[in-house]
């Protein structure tokens, strides 16, 4: 049996939710019966197996390799019954909870639900998570969706609502999709108010959750009270996962930084909370189990007031099973804390593979774990002779631990995911971190001072420490991702194969030192590899940063994504950006296509659409983008909620031309519906007014080349129409598809040459 049987089985367990996530319900339940099957005959052959020796008077007598592998059937039974039961569970909770409900995909109703906490607001939209109990007057069994609505409803956390809703399903496909997040939260379905008569009836009795939700929304009322928007959001964010108060373009350049998880509530802030507790604790005149007791708690009250997302919930059963081995006097051991603590969210929440917060919290928890201290001992290692510069020093490098042990275990994800990470992660760390755990410790007394109007002086003391800390932290965090060139995409280029010839050194060297280990290596040999392969690294990446440099020079970059209604093009060129919109902006699209060009800000956008959802999403996108400027057409209404964006508003006249990018030229066409580009010889028609049947198309003409004919469209489409419907009404013989989860890009030389890609999301 291995020593820690626990880690096996978290690890399995954690692997069978990420595997049900990613291959959905039919596949899981077939892994689970098989894995179930292999877990049984297993089992049945160790109990077998100890009956017969027991009655033997010798031993088997089995071949060394073979008596080996037979050591090890019992952990594998182990390991795949673990696997099983969660797939099992998985599956269960689908056919009980998710799949009964899908029938009311489109279908309005009148719904009788109990909403179950505050809005959060995301998009000038409100959403609620709520629980169904009644559908047109017939009892259901209860059932939580995700209700969304442009206006709040005046009603309380668990009080009764009634209101007339369209169903949806949340869209599905991949391990991180939206249908699988919306599980792991706990919402089988989507709805939003087909209209606003909404009657509301408060609750009969006040359950605990309503409590937690009214005190989570005061002590956030409390913070909003004494600090400016920008910092009081930021404090919320930190302190009571309240991301919907946050700012867009704070959250941008958080994430820009690769330090969005300090933006909500995971185990760097349990940590630094249960740090702070353990100062006073452990001076009270209390037993084991007493100490323990008070940690813990505090812990779990913490945990449900921010309510409860699964990577604060791994980090809070990691903490109970480690002061629970404290308590009994065993030794602690983090691994095996790690692995029951993930055993027991996976067995209670099946679908939390689907969360890539609670996915990147364990595998960064691991990657620290395992690869921390060896890190820091190599880091360390040049100055062992020199122990004041070391201890100068320790606070970088551990800094430089944390971050590489982390990276190197949620890298896959990172890649997968995010299409790259970036390279300001080590550096903003070092300073962010700091920064948030003093905020963290400053935010404590302020909101607890907040809730008493007689403490107004004390309260706002501690609001100017605290909103000083906050605004340094936005602004370190601000200027780090100005900084061009931080973001390490491996989207184009030659950076995956790149990446792969730098794993397989790294491979080799760590494979032919491991074959070496033991031996007296020649004098200056090994030295002399390290050295070597140190610098063959070096000069693979610094050649492909360089051939990646040189080779994107003066090439414009068209990219096409959306659904139709809410599709966006975007125009960019050796560091400059320009925007245009088709009826609105995938604003989140946007910004991610322009962090992996490592564009910080954008020299125009350009908003022809005039309705509501167009306004808002450009609003959106200039809240989290600095712009040089906004481009309306001459008659089109400026607006309140563009002017205080603080950008310059340029007024554009039918058959007026603008520079969208250095080498770009757009024109607007005489009659205000379509935008001409000029690029390299070539014009890209793109139509500014809606198109019809929910579609937008790009028409790119010129001389034709040997890459592509005169004539391509690009179709923007909601995927709900008949891709032949849409075909059929197109202008041209080429065509390509572009929705809000694929994106097309158009690259143009200078010599008229032309490449087409599709990037699926």
């Amino acid at each position: 049996m291995p020593k820690r049987p626990l880690v096996l089985l978290g690890g399995s367990a954690f692997a069978a939710v990420m595997a049900a996530a990613r291959l959905g319900p039919a596949a899981a339940r077939q892994r689970s019966v098989l894995l179930g099957a292999f877990a049984f005959l297993a089992g049945l052959w160790v109990l077998v197996r100890g009956i017969v020796e027991k009655h033997r008077k010798a031993p088997f007598s089995l071949p060394p390799l073979v008596e080996r592998l037979v050591r090890w059937v019992p952990a594998g039974a182990g390991v795949c019954a673990a696997a099983a039961l969660v797939l099992g569970l998985f599956c269960w909770q689908w056919e009980t909870q998710a799949a009964p409900v899908q029938f009311l995909d489109g279908r309005e109703a009148l719904v009788r639900m109990q909403l179950l906490d505050y809005p959060q607001e995301r998009y000038h939209r409100f959403y609620y998570q709520a629980e169904a109990a009644s559908i047109d007057g017939q009892p259901v069994q209860p059932f939580t969706i995700r209700l969304s609505c442009a206006e709040p409803i005046y009603g309380s956390p668990y009080d009764w609502a009634e209101a007339q809703v369209v169903f949806y399903c949340f869209p599905a496909g991949g391990q991180f999709s939206r249908q699988n997040a919306q599980l792991a939260d706990g919402n089988v379905l989507g709805a939003y108010l087909a209209d606003y008569d909404v009657a509301c009836v408060p609750s009969a009795h006040t359950p605990l959750g309503a409590l937690l939700a009214e005190l989570r929304q005061n002590l956030g009322r409390g913070i909003s009270r004494y600090l400016p928007k920008n910092e009081a959001g930021l404090v919320r964010s930190v302190l009571l996962g309240q991301r919907s108060q946050l700012s867009g373009r704070v959250y941008t350049d958080f994430t820009q930084t690769g330090c969005s998880h300090v933006l909500s509530v995971s185990g760097l802030h349990m940590t630094a909370l249960a740090g702070f507790l353990f100062l006073f604790i452990r001076r009270l005149p209390l037993g084991p189990w007493g100490r323990s007791l008070c940690c813990a708690l505090p812990l779990f009250l913490y945990l449900f007031l921010t309510g409860c997302s699964p990577s604060a919930a791994r980090s809070f059963t990691m903490f109970f099973f480690y002061l629970l081995a404290q308590a009994l006097g065993r030794r602690q051991d983090s691994l095996s804390s790690l692995g029951a603590a993930v055993l027991v969210l996976c067995l209670l929440r099946p679908f939390s593979g689907g969360d890539l917060g609670f996915c990147l919290s364990v595998l960064s928890t691991a990657g620290i774990i395992l690869l921390y201290r060896p890190l820091r001992n190599a880091l360390v290692r040049p100055w062992r002779r020199r122990p004041r510069l070391r201890r100068a020093l320790a606070p970088i490098v551990s800094s430089l631990a944390v971050t590489g042990s982390v990276v190197a275990f949620t890298l896959p994800l990172q890649a997968e995911n995010f299409g790259g990470i970036s390279l300001l992660t080590p550096l903003a760390n070092l300073l962010l971190v700091p920064l948030t755990t003093l905020l963290l410790y400053g935010a404590i007394p302020l909101a607890a001072l907040a809730m008493f109007p007689g403490l107004a002086p004390l309260t706002r003391a501690a609001a100017f420490f605290v909103g000083w800390l906050a605004r340094l932290e936005i602004g370190v965090a601000e200027r780090l991702a100005s900084l061009p060139g931080s973001y390490f995409s491996f989207g184009h280029g030659i950076w995956p194969g790149l990446l792969g010839a730098v794993l397989v050194i790294c491979f080799w060297t760590g494979l032919r030192n491991r074959r070496t280990k033991g031996r007296k290596p020649a004098s200056g040999r090994s030295r002399g590899s390290s050295w070597g392969t140190a610098a063959l690294l070096a000069a693979l990446l610094a050649g492909g940063a360089c051939y990646e440099f040189f080779s994107w020079q003066g090439v414009i970059s068209l990219a096409v994504c959306g659904d139709g209604d809410s599709a966006c093009v975007l125009v960019m060129k050796d560091g400059h950006g320009a925007a245009l919109s088709l009826g609105g902006f995938n604003s989140g699209m946007a910004e991610r296509l322009l962090t992996e060009r490592n564009i910080p800000g954008l020299d125009s956008v350009f908003l022809p659409v005039r309705d509501s959802n167009a306004r808002a999403m450009a609003q959106d996108l200039l809240s989290s983008r600095r712009a040089e400027r906004l481009l309306l057409p001459e008659e089109a209404y400026r607006g309140k909620d563009l002017e205080k964006l603080d950008v310059p508003i340029q007024r554009i006249a039918p058959g007026q031309a603008w520079q969208a990018v250095p080498g770009a030229i757009a024109r607007l066409s005489e009659d205000g519906g379509q935008v001409l580009l000029q690029v390299y010889g070539k014009t890209l028609l793109v139509e500014a007014a809606k198109a019809p049947a929910g579609w937008a198309d790009i028409l790119v003409t010129g001389r034709k080349d040997s890459a592509v004919q005169a004539g391509l469209t690009v179709l923007a489409h909601s995927g709900q129409e008949p891709e032949s419907v849409l075909l059929g009404e197109a202008a041209s013989g080429q065509y390509l598809l572009a929705d809000g989860q694929t994106v097309v890009w158009i690259h143009l030389w200078r010599d008229g040459s032309m490449k087409l890609e599709r990037e699926c999301f």
